[in-house]
């Protein structure tokens, strides 16, 4: 719905609340004029434009700063005077404000020429007329830098590589690898084989921004890397980008060495579409390599993928019950549902294994009373429980009685 249409559709009332707060932003004091803008940004009022503009050269900073990402959320604004706000005023978010306020402007060749010179960063000689705070000057460079690394093109590749001659600041380099990442992938991938390890960890999170199948491939190259932080990064791009053709070499996290990298494995799987056909036996070898802490995740996993159980696999899930971890058991429970329909049916012996089990956990002082009452809502599943839970659920009413 374009402004002029908004305006007609809109009440008496609600016309007559925007003038007030235009007027405020003309006329109040520094706080009405703060609150006026705030409430003109939440509401998108195109028509207050004039007024936010007016207020640019006001002579407190907050004004100026409410005002500023006013514009910046109506992608409007007179263009000289941000770029006045962003070079000149003596308080550093407001100049902050000023510069985020002319990246809808991006493609202005004198506000580019303008997000150009914040990237490159003040020389030795020049405090940028903000001698207080080393922090002011670094952050509208990274929010030049981040601006150009969202709105991409072939010449800034030269401008990035400048600006990493500087030897930047972690986070800063960050974002102009993923610049980078966009205009010259071959660049990253060059760079991967002689970085040191922390360099490394960004140009594999610059992988992420690519859109090219070549990034997917090196990001699955990743997967095998002894860093653990490098093999999470990328996994979650994997799965993010619902990588399907790398779902067997992600499982194989799964069973890392590693317990961080294991869960998000697991984790990222759950998130993966269109993975209906897959071999549940193959799965299931995978998670019997699994360390045990993950075993819980793992079988939510079974789950999740509906995937049909064997007879062997149901003598494993319950070789796996066990009364110290109840979370494990209660998952195992989980994938019995009431009709047993996607497990072969339980012998009494399996039954009777079962039931005992969660018998010892709701009869252990140590374990959780939610963990208790969860299991002992399982116990339904199992048809033979009664032949041994009654006298063990009568004794705890009794103690509780």
């Amino acid at each position: 719905m374009d402004a002029h249409r908004e305006t007609l559709l809109r009440s008496d009332a609600e016309l007559s609340a925007i003038d007030s707060l235009i007027e405020l932003l003309r006329t109040g004091d520094e706080a009405q004029r703060c609150y006026s803008a705030q409430a003109l940004n939440r509401a998108r009022i195109q028509e207050a434009t004039q007024a936010l503009n007016d207020c640019l050269y006001h002579e407190d900073p907050d004004v100026v700063i409410d005002c500023a990402n006013t514009l910046e959320t109506l992608c409007s604004g007179d263009i000289p005077s941000l770029e006045d706000v962003a070079r000149h005023h003596p308080d550093g978010d407001a100049r902050i404000a000023g510069l985020k306020a002319l990246t809808p402007h991006i493609h202005n060749p004198n506000v580019e020429t303008l997000f150009h010179e914040f990237a490159l960063g003040r020389q030795d000689n020049n405090d940028w007329g903000l001698g207080s705070d080393w922090d002011d000057w670094w952050d509208l460079q990274l929010c030049a830098v981040n601006t150009l690394s969202e709105h991409i093109k072939e010449s800034h590749f030269t401008l990035f590589l400048d600006i990493l001659e500087q030897d930047p600041e972690p986070e800063l380099a960050a974002k102009i690898y993923q610049g980078i990442a966009k205009i010259n992938i071959n660049w990253v991938i060059e760079q991967l084989e002689k970085s040191a390890p922390m360099t490394t960890r960004k140009l594999v999170k610059a992988l992420t921004y690519s859109d090219q199948q070549i990034a997917k491939a090196f990001l699955y190259k990743q997967l095998r890397s002894q860093d653990a932080k490098i093999q999470k990064i990328a996994i979650n791009a994997l799965c993010e980008q619902n990588a399907t053709e790398y779902f067997w070499d992600i499982v194989k996290c799964m069973s890392d060495s590693n317990a961080s990298v294991q869960r998000c494995a697991i984790l990222g799987i759950q998130t993966l579409n269109g993975m209906d056909n897959i071999d549940g036996s193959r799965l299931i070898s995978y998670i019997k390599k699994a360390q045990a802490d993950a075993q819980p995740e793992l079988l939510k996993l079974i789950r999740g993928l509906n995937i049909q159980l064997t007879d062997i696999d149901l003598e494993w899930l319950i070789s796996l019950a066990d009364q110290t971890n109840p979370s494990l058991l209660n998952e195992i429970l989980n994938l019995i549902p009431h009709d047993h329909s996607a497990i072969p049916e339980l012998t009494d012996e399996q039954q009777a294994t079962l039931v005992q089990v969660v018998l010892n956990v709701i009869e252990d002082n140590k374990i959780e009373l939610h963990q208790k009452t969860r299991l002992t809502r399982q116990l339904i599943k199992l048809p033979n429980h009664h032949l041994t839970s009654l006298p063990v659920l009568q004794r705890i009413l009794t103690k509780q009685d």
